[in-house]
Order: structure tokens, then C-alpha cells, then sequence
């Protein structure tokens, strides 16, 4: 639980203006995810990692790192711009049928960046329903499952925004 704690206290360092709400203040790297369900080998954890991008550029204030940057890079970045980096590894942990649904649940781990130092651990849950007849092709229950997941990564990257922004 102490490992588990709110990043106020890591937020402090680099100022900004109100004027300036939406501009860029957090430098985020995102490691490649996992999948521990043993469903959709290799595709799952692709479809997750696009995911998670996807949804942390949608929230403001955040620019992605790229994948390849070396911890030099990112250091010599963040000290430049001001931004506070942070390092986002996940894995889809659930992702079953329960009475007519499709339930998914991802884990998503908040480390420092470039030091990859536990912050806070994070999860989302996500629902798809069947519409109509439950006998649904592979390509419908593929379909099923990534609105699932979308809904999982949503809530734990939502979660995780709210977090880092409160520290403002």
C-alpha cells in the first residue's frame, strides 16, 4: 500500500501559468504491455499498447516519448522543457464472458522516467455486451473484446490523469 500513493509530492517541480492549462507538462514513456490471459497471443498485447497511447494523447498535457530513447535523452529532454516524466507499463489480466458480456480487465503500472521507480499501480475494468443472438463469428468477439478493453484502459488511464494533474 505505501508503494501505492498519489504523485502530488513528485508534481512540484516544473511551473506553469494558468494561462497555459493545456500546454505540455508531462513527458510519458510506454513500455510494451503484457497479457497475462492467454487470449489473442501477440495481437492482445500490440492492441493494448495502442490503446494506452491513444488514450494518453487524448489527455492533455501529456507528450508521448518515443520508444527507442535512451535515459540520457530523456533526462537532457525533461531538465530542457521542465516537464515531469513518468513510465507506463500495463498488461490485459482478464478478459472472460460472464452472463452474455465481455469483461476486461488491464493493470497498468506508474513508474518515474527515465528512473522507471514505482509511483503507483493502477487498474481498469471494461464491459461489451452481445447484441442480439450470443453466437457471434471470431472476427465480432474480437470486435467485443477490444470495446472491452478500450473501456478497461480508458478507466485506468482516466485514474491516472486525474493523479498526476491533482498534484497541480
Amino acid at each position: 500500500a505505501q508503494q501505492i500513493q498519489s504523485m502530488s509530492s513528485m508534481s512540484t517541480t516544473s511551473s506553469s501559468s494558468s494561462s497555459q492549462a493545456k500546454a505540455i507538462r508531462f513527458y510519458i514513456g510506454v513500455d510494451e504491455m503484457g497479457n497475462t490471459t492467454g487470449k489473442r497471443p501477440g495481437e492482445l498485447e500490440k492492441t493494448l499498447a495502442k490503446m494506452v497511447r491513444a488514450q494518453l494523447e487524448r489527455s492533455g498535457g501529456v507528450k508521448l516519448a518515443p520508444s527507442r530513447e535512451t535515459p540520457s535523452q530523456s533526462k537532457r529532454i525533461l531538465k530542457t522543457r521542465g516537464w515531469t516524466g513518468y513510465y507506463v507499463q500495463g498488461s490485459v489480466t482478464s478478459l472472460e464472458e460472464v452472463g452474455g458480456q465481455i469483461h476486461a480487465v488491464v493493470s497498468v503500472m506508474v513508474l518515474t522516467y527515465p528512473g522507471r521507480d514505482l509511483r503507483m499501480m493502477l487498474q481498469g475494468r471494461g464491459v461489451a455486451a452481445f447484441q442480439g443472438s450470443r453466437s457471434v463469428s471470431t472476427s465480432q468477439r474480437a470486435h467485443l473484446e477490444n470495446s472491452a478493453l478500450e473501456g478497461a484502459v480508458r478507466g485506468a488511464i482516466e485514474r491516472l490523469t486525474d493523479q498526476i494533474n491533482s498534484g497541480r
